[in-house]
């Protein structure tokens, strides 16, 4: 059976309809004409046709899961006109009175109903008013199974906004509720209290748990005076559980929790500001991982085990004890100065002395914002600190880039930079990806030079030495493994190949013509038939040939004695490379050397 909720808000029960639409449900799913975008979700009720349903589920703002108000399954129903949208009452108070009433649930035994219920709380977003009628919470039977809660929606699947501040810091804006007297007496067993703000004001009682199995959780209670929480246990000494609330006082006094009946297992709470933070007159009190500072008396009078807390006082067993006062409790959280204070620790501090200290309690698993508590060594208080930065990093990166192998392969990251780069097309043109990485190496001249791109290259790759050594070295060594060319000496075909393949010439044997055609256009010579005449004038250019030299000979004599020099000097060229540098027989054809310059 699911959960049946009931919305309460201090806005009221006005309509919260966006638009003018209908609604039409199917096996317990309504779908609405018009976007439904105010302040709804779960509990929140759809009226029709004289016919109310609780909405259990936000699935879109036109889709919502529902149930009828009595737990059943909300019948099928042809799309018809939306009367309101609205929350069930204006106060818990006014939704204990009524929800076990003929009009809704029509039975007070949750156990013999087999039902779970809950006051989903929303606040007014009107004007933010706040909860201030005070109630009891007793209305027939329940059980460890069947029960009633008190919570907050969070967002996501159960409202369109969240209800519940998701830093852990006390808004006024979010559901909060509070008086001037005892707000919430809790007197039926197994109620549990999650995700709610309190206010408490003139040193008034905020939470009465009188009955057994009461759970308060979650919860943020801003105080001024107290107690937060009054443990009045009139059942049958059955446990008490208090984890993950803050706690704090703006003005000195009271108690955070006082025990005067009953057994309270207290764990993974931060409390601040009171004359005692834990008080025991009567009862027993079991402190376990809380953060407990800047009380007159951390722990008053307890008498149950005091175990893995921080305090001032130091007191129990595998305690942290804030010594520095001011200085410990600035190295721990984030800002519990402020008004009203953030009692989140701070991550990533080698100074946190509780972000590891606790020690793990049955069934409590997360912190107050609902994070993972670590199974071995929680945080002491309501927050579980976050992990180190540098894998938490590491990760989100990895992530973000889609890579989820080990190794990332060549491929897997040129698509990746190609898309950071806006790079779109399926062949990634050498100029395009040529000015994204000049850009990311910081190279901004407009003609990037060889020898600039060469140190870059060098610097990045920790090839520091002045001249890059020969076939064997490491700047060719690592441009192979790059190509995915694994083998040892490095053939001048494979070489040709890769090349001819970065700038787009696909046949299996390169032409000349095809080659020329490609340099020529890299140079900017861009007619159909680039002329001997205008290439070497271009190339000697490039290589500094400057005077006028009347022979083509005298000009490319001078181009590969230049070529040749360079590569004796940067590769030591074997044999097997000399051999297979061949000049293309097209080409000796078209320009008129001699022999003796072909030897040389």
């Amino acid at each position: 059976m699911p959960v049946v909720p009931f919305s309460i808000s201090p806005f009221g029960t006005g309509t919260l309809e966006t638009g003018a639409g209908n609604i039409a449900i199917t096996s317990g799913v309504a779908t609405t004409s018009v976007a439904q975008t105010g302040n709804i979700g779960i509990g929140t009720m759809f009226e029709y046709n004289s016919i109310n349903c609780l909405i259990t589920a936000v699935n879109s703002t036109t889709s919502f899961n529902v149930i009828d108000v009595d737990g059943t399954a909300t019948p099928d129903q042809a799309s018809t006109a939306i009367t309101s949208v609205h929350h069930v009452w204006a106060s818990q108070s006014a939704m204990e009175a009524a929800f076990t009433g003929a009009t809704f649930l029509n039975t007070s035994n949750l156990v013999t109903g087999t039902l779970n219920v809950s006051c989903e709380c929303y606040y007014d977003h009107d004007d933010s008013t706040k909860d201030t009628t005070t109630f009891v919470t007793q209305f027939g039977t329940t059980n460890a199974t069947y029960f009633l809660t008190y919570r907050s929606p969070r967002g996501g699947t159960e409202s369109n906004n969240d209800q519940f501040p998701a830093d852990g810091i006390f808004d006024s804006t979010k559901f909060y509720g509070g008086a001037d007297t005892l707000y919430h007496e809790v007197f039926q067993d197994f109620t549990v209290i999650d995700n709610i703000q309190f206010e408490g004001v003139d040193s008034s009682t905020t939470v009465s748990m009188e009955r057994d199995e009461i759970t308060v959780r979650n919860c943020i209670f801003e105080m001024v005076g107290g107690p937060a929480i009054d443990v009045q246990d009139f059942g049958g000494g059955f446990d008490m559980h208090i984890y993950n609330n803050t706690i704090n006082n703006t003005t000195s006094g009271s108690n955070g929790i006082i025990v005067n009946n009953g057994t309270a297992l207290i764990s993974f709470n931060t409390i601040k500001g009171f004359s005692n933070g834990i008080n025991e007159p009567g009862g027993t009190a079991t402190p376990t991982s809380n953060a407990i500072f800047i009380n007159t008396d951390d722990f008053n009078s307890v008498s149950g085990t005091i175990d893995y807390n921080a305090s001032d006082d130091g007191d129990g067993t595998n305690a942290v004890t804030f010594s520095g006062g001011a200085t410990d409790y600035a190295a721990n959280f984030k800002d519990y100065t402020a008004t009203p204070p953030d009692l989140d620790l701070k991550d990533f501090s080698g100074s946190n002395a509780i972000g590891a200290a606790g020690n793990p309690v049955a069934g409590i698993t997360t912190d107050l914002l609902g994070r993972a508590r670590d199974g071995s060594t929680p945080s002491i208080g309501a927050f579980e600190m976050q992990s180190s930065g540098p894998s938490v990093v590491a990760v989100t990166v990895v992530d973000s880039l889609g890579v989820t192998d080990t190794l990332t392969t060549y491929k897997t990251m040129q698509r990746v930079i190609a898309d950071a780069g806006a790079i779109t097309d399926t062949v990634v043109m050498k100029k395009t990806m040529l000015r994204v990485v000049a850009d990311s190496l910081g190279i901004t001249e407009t003609v990037v030079s060889f020898k600039t791109m060469l140190r870059v290259v060098t610097d990045a790759l920790g090839v520091t030495e002045t001249v890059v050594r020969g076939l064997s070295g490491q700047l060719l060594r690592t441009i192979t493994d790059a190509l995915g060319v694994t083998e040892t000496v490095v053939s001048f075909k494979t070489m040709k190949r890769s090349v001819a393949d970065s700038v787009g010439i696909t046949e299996v044997l390169t032409r000349s013509k095809a080659a020329l055609r490609n340099i020529t256009d890299s140079v900017g010579v861009t007619e159909t038939l680039a002329t001997i005449k205008t290439m070497l004038r271009v190339i000697a250019d490039s290589v500094g040939v400057t005077e006028v030299i009347s022979t083509s000979a005298e000009i490319i004599k001078r181009i590969l004695i230049t070529i040749k020099s360079t590569l004796q000097t940067v590769f030591h060229l074997n044999s097997e490379v000399k051999t297979k540098l061949d000049i293309d027989s097209e080409i000796t054809t078209k320009i008129d050397i001699g022999s003796d310059f072909r030897d040389t």
